[in-house]
């Protein structure tokens, strides 16, 4: 090579090398919230077998929630937007100042969220996480505006977009509370706003986004036609109408979001199959992450199936009503289609290393999902049918939950050992 040649070809290492380094402490601190998150999920499995005086349930509840979605989940898609959408690192300085005052905010939250539960504090740090995300989303948008057009673009923006749209219910929660009260239906129905645009929106949309780029990356191209599109955007705002229910049962509401979720099995039929023809060519490194990679699809499929189960009025109230659906289809989301699908594809990129006790970490985190998911739907049946409650219920569901935090401790051993960096350089 020429002189040049050699001084680009160094830059371009350079980039590289800066980027999946700084990916790695990201993800560390990443994998860490999510520790936290899972230890305080924990607790509350805990606090029904056994009553712990110096801490209040909803307050643990707050914690776990903000720093699982804000924390956890938040790191994790965007780890997976820098790696995949920003390969030159041009968003060095937006990304490190994210970092800074992501965790900031989460270490925050925290603390006030346990000591305090909504306090000034605690909302203070919430709001700190809402205008860090902003940042940081209005930073993205800008780099893909002259870039070109593509289904991963798209996806990503509608991403971005769905989390500024899902801001507006949590902003609207102090003034509706001021004004009506925190018993209103147009509280309950902020709250709802906020989180079905991030589950459904942001999560998805972010975590579809870098499925796709990862196909794109192995040539495989990706379309959507316009029309699927308006279609999957219309489902996402129907479907929101189903947590309206719950404070406001019209039977308009129903007739709208069953609407809503007969074009999300439409648009979500022809995308999944053009995702599963893609994976089709996809060699995974191995075996363990192609069973991530499918466990999280999986997940993906099974959440559309049961949204268009509650097509039907009576399973629809259930759906809502039974509060151990409710936590399995949240988990079903955050640790399952997210979780899963997204560290797959960075397992299979190499940005998180599989060693021995990464192995070990990621089968016990997918076995007590699994164990767990199973655990909660079938007393929330039970429930449903009548039948009382599983002997030892609350034992054996705090039991099958060790595993969730035990499982993000291995993983977070993986990435301490010193041979990781010399593993690190000998797959770039």
């Amino acid at each position: 090579m020429t002189d040049p040649e050699i001084d680009q070809h160094d830059a371009l290492f350079k980039e590289k090398s800066d980027r999946n380094l700084f990916l790695r402490k990201w993800l560390v601190i990443g994998f860490s919230i999510f520790l936290i998150a899972g230890i305080l999920g924990l607790t509350m499995r805990y606090i029904f077998v056994s009553e712990i005086p110096f801490l209040k349930y909803k307050n643990v509840l707050h914690a776990h929630s903000h720093i699982a979605m804000m924390g956890w989940a938040f790191m994790l898609v965007t780890a997976g937007i820098m790696y995949f959408f920003d390969p030159h690192f041009r968003l060095k300085k937006v990304a490190r100042n994210t970092l800074f005052l992501n965790t900031i905010a989460v270490i925050g939250m925290t603390i006030t969220f346990i000591l305090q539960g909504y306090a000034v504090e605690s909302i203070a740090f919430s709001a700190m996480h809402l205008f860090t995300a902003y940042y940081f989303g209005i930073n993205i948008l800008l780099k893909l505006k002259g870039a070109k057009k593509s289904t991963p673009h798209r996806f990503l923006k509608w991403s971005i977009y769905w989390y500024l749209i899902s801001s507006l219910g949590l902003l609207a929660i102090g003034p509706i509370s001021n004004i009506f009260g925190a018993h209103h239906p147009f509280y309950t129905g902020s709250i709802q706003f906020f989180i079905h645009f991030q589950f459904n929106g942001w999560f998805t949309f972010g975590a579809l986004a870098i499925l796709i780029k990862f196909l794109e990356h192995r040539g495989y191209v990706f379309a959507i036609s316009n029309g699927i599109w308006i279609t999957l955007i219309l489902s996402v705002i129907l479907t929101y109408l189903l947590s309206v229910t719950f404070s406001t049962p019209l039977d308009i509401l129903f007739y709208l979001n069953a609407a809503g979720v007969i074009l999300q099995a439409i648009a979500y039929s022809v995308i999944l199959k053009a995702i599963f023809k893609g994976i089709r060519h996809i060699r995974f490194n191995s075996p363990i992450i192609r069973t991530l990679f499918f466990l999280g699809i999986g997940s993906l499929v099974v959440k559309v199936f049961i949204q268009l189960v509650v097509v039907i009025p009576f399973i629809a109230v259930i759906s809502y009503t039974i509060h151990n659906y409710v936590i399995a289809f949240i988990h079903l989301i955050m640790l399952g289609s997210i979780t899963f699908t997204i560290s797959a594809l960075l397992l299979q990129e190499r940005q998180l290393i599989l060693t021995k006790t990464a192995k070990a970490g990621w089968i016990i985190l997918a076995t007590g999902f699994t164990l767990t998911e199973l655990i909660l739907v079938v007393q929330g049946t039970m429930f449903w049918m009548a039948m009382g409650f599983i002997p030892k219920y609350y034992e054996i569901l705090f039991g099958a939950s060790i595993l969730l935090p035990l499982g993000i401790a291995f993983i977070i051993v993986s990435f301490v050992p010193n041979k990781l960096a010399n593993t690190y350089q000998k797959s770039l």
